[in-house]
Order: structure tokens, then C-alpha cells, then sequence
């Protein structure tokens, strides 16, 4: 799927750049009461571009997979006065982790470090998020919803609730 065509990054005004970096315009939609842009507008660019950069590194796995967002941390540095762009990595130790304890046992979690930067390159907002990921084949159906079968752990639970009560060991 692509990330700007889900509805909430799409409102919250997220967009692609030539390069294909998830970007926010400093515009009035999306100021604080300061004058810049929000944090929770922030949050979701960085939660966005962690995303992505699984979405592509893993781009094999896209239809295969559901992933979660686990735990996430953010710091905020500088207040942002002009549009942002954000910078995922995940390091090759987290991929190589992944790749392992996913093939043996069909889930497992990945941390992704986001930078946002505004127009100068100063670093206005920095975080980590860590994304439980499983295979589809190792869930149970739930009818109705888009996002994809959840796990086996009763048909009423909510994803954030899924990834907070999942083991520690599912890395």
C-alpha cells in the first residue's frame, strides 16, 4: 500500500519528494499554538517514514506480513518553522536480527531511527520505533477490517493492544 494514500497521513498532509522521502509542508493546517509545526504532526511523519522504510527494504514481505507499531520514542530538538522532511535508517545488526528470528519463527520486531529535518538541515525531531512484524499465515481472519488479519489472540482486540501484550521474545 502506498503510505501518503492511507487516510491519515493523506489529511495530516504528508507527501512523496522527487526522492521518494516522506516531506511536511509548515503550513496553517498543521501549526501549533506557537506558530510551528505540531508535535503530533511530527510524530506522524517520523511513525510514517519508519514504516516506509520497512515497506521498501522488505518489499517482498509487503503482502505477506502485518506490521505493528510496538513502542515508539521521539525527542524533540528545535521548533519547526518551514517544511520537514524525514530520514529513516535501520541499521544492518536490526536487519540482519530481523531476517534471522522472522525465518524462525514467523514474527519478530525491528527498530527503524527517524530524523526529521527542516529546509537548513537542522534536526528538529529524532525517533525510534520499534514494529512487531508476523506473517499472515500464523493469524486468524477477522472480517471487515482492511489492515489485515490480527493474531490468534481473540477477535475483539485492537492492534495496539496486540503489540503491547505480544511476549518480549517475539524479537
Amino acid at each position: 500500500m502506498e503510505i501518503t494514500s492511507v487516510a491519515f497521513i493523506a489529511q495530516v498532509g504528508i507527501t512523496k519528494d522527487r526522492a521518494g522521502r516522506l516531506t511536511l509542508d509548515c503550513d496553517d493546517s498543521v501549526k501549533s499554538h506557537v506558530q510551528t509545526i505540531h508535535s503530533g504532526a511530527l510524530f506522524t511523519l517520523a511513525e510514517a517514514a519508519s514504516g516506509e522504510a520497512l515497506r521498501v527494504r522488505f518489499s517482498a514481505l509487503a503482502d505477506q506480513v502485518v506490521p505493528v507499531i510496538r513502542d515508539a520514542e521521539i525527542t524533540y530538538r528545535q521548533p519547526a518553522t518551514s517544511a520537514v522532511t524525514a530520514f529513516p535508517a535501520i541499521s544492518d545488526d536490526a536487519i540482519r536480527t530481523f531476517e534471522q528470528r522472522f525465518a524462525r519463527k514467523g514474527r519478530a520486531t525491528i527498530e527503524v531511527e527517524v530524523e526529521v529535518t527542516d529546509q537548513r538541515g537542522v534536526v528538529v525531531c529524532s525517533g525510534r520505533f520499534k514494529w512487531l512484524v508476523w506473517e499472515q499465515s500464523t493469524t486468524v481472519g477477522v472480517s471487515g477490517g482492511s489492515a489485515g488479519p490480527l493474531p490468534s489472540l481473540g477477535p475483539l482486540r485492537i492492534a495496539s493492544d496486540i503489540a503491547r501484550d505480544a511476549p518480549d521474545d517475539a524479537a
